[in-house]
């Protein structure tokens, strides 16, 4: 096989493997909180290559965070190897090209132990950060959902203590504030503002309804309008969605 063949072959797969899979990922761990579906009026094409743009922010948050573990001691090297690089690009190594001799250099850098083992690191890394940002993002988008407004999202004060108790659950109720419920506040505030625009078109429209549970005005046949409670919606196999209601009262409306 030519060695341009082989070079389309591994772009395909490195393609595949780092640019197209951990985008699955991302949404496989975001769905665990929240419903995602196809972009409005993408087709398969746009589809397949709008996962390029999460996948380069989630590549190089992999780097960002190989060199922080690089820094404390972990034996990986998250930095390119160039001349592997140019050796793919011209088919030999570097050695190779001053020597004049031919060879699939392509399938030396893939199947090189060390290369190998720095290939298969990083793809690890990044499926790991890409399952994380998923959750983190699913997370703060059904935590904004269910509470709104920010205040609605920190834990009131209690008032039912008196004396020296309503000292001790002020601090408690500071300490909560200033450990956890301030800082998942932060973390998924930047997690928010950096996916929302790139994913709020693939969350289903009715996953709003269904954590916040309203009461709606349902028209059905006949020109006959029902009060009753949204519960819940179910994916039909098109990939849009089915409603489903619970009629509280029995009002109907002509």
């Amino acid at each position: 096989m030519e060695p341009g063949l082989h070079f389309i072959g591994y772009l395909l797969a490195f393609f595949l493997a780092y640019l197209y899979f951990p985008n699955l990922v991302f949404k496989y761990g975001a769905e665990y909180s929240i419903d995602l579906g196809r972009r409005r009026d993408s087709g398969e094409l746009e589809e397949f290559f709008s996962a390029v743009i999460p996948c380069l922010f989630l590549n190089a948050f992999t780097w960002v965070l190989l060199w922080f573990a690089k820094w404390r001691g972990f034996p990986f090297r998250p930095v390119p190897d160039y001349d592997a690089i140019s050796g793919l690009v011209v088919g030999r190594t570097a050695a190779e090209s001053a020597a004049k001799v031919d060879s699939s250099a392509i399938a030396n850098c893939i199947t090189d132990d060390a290369h190998r083992a720095a290939i298969l690191c990083w793809l690890l890394a990044l499926l790991v950060v890409a399952w994380f940002n998923g959750t983190v993002y699913g997370y703060s988008v059904k935590r904004r959902t269910r509470n709104p407004h920010p205040s609605s999202r920190f834990p009131r004060r209690s008032k039912s203590y008196t004396g020296f108790r309503r000292v001790i659950s002020t601090i408690g109720w500071l300490c909560r504030i200033a450990f956890w419920v301030l800082p998942l506040e932060i973390v998924c505030l930047i997690f928010y503002r950096l996916w929302h625009p790139l994913f709020h078109e693939e969350v289903i429209s009715f996953y709003p309804w269904s954590v916040q549970n309203p009461w709606v005005f349902v028209r059905m046949h006949g020109d006959r309008l029902y009060y009753g409670q949204f519960i819940r919606y179910e994916k039909n196999a098109g990939g849009g969605s089915q409603r489903h209601r619970k009629t509280q009262q029995n009002d109907e409306y002509e």
